[in-house]
């Protein structure tokens, strides 16, 4: 149902849209943070970063300080800005297999 409040309209239609559950990898200029981002099936990345808001929702994470990563603690849910995000992929399956050279 929709309601109008001040000219905004506010709908529950972003519930209703099917999302993909995307495990990632984000650098800021102090954490690597892992973790999962909810995507339309299909878009990419750069589509998601493109959507309006400040912030994007990461669920499941886990945040290491950098440069060391060697501390580390775990968030079931955080906001981050966008504008702090310097480095946005997607992460691999399995973080402990790596290729030969690191990758």
């Amino acid at each position: 149902m929709e309601e109008y409040r001040k000219g905004v309209i506010k709908t529950d239609l972003a519930r209703r849209i099917e999302k993909a559950k995307v495990r990632v990898r984000i650098y800021t200029n102090l954490f690597l943070i892992e973790g999962f981002i909810y995507v339309i099936p299909g878009s990419r990345l750069t589509d998601f970063l493109n959507t309006p808001g400040d912030f994007i929702p990461i669920t499941d994470a886990t945040l290491r300080f950098l440069p060391a990563e060697k501390e580390t603690f775990k968030k079931e849910f955080l906001a981050l800005r966008k504008s702090n995000i310097l480095l946005l992929m997607e992460a691999d399956e399995n973080p402990e297999e790596k290729t030969e050279t690191g990758l």
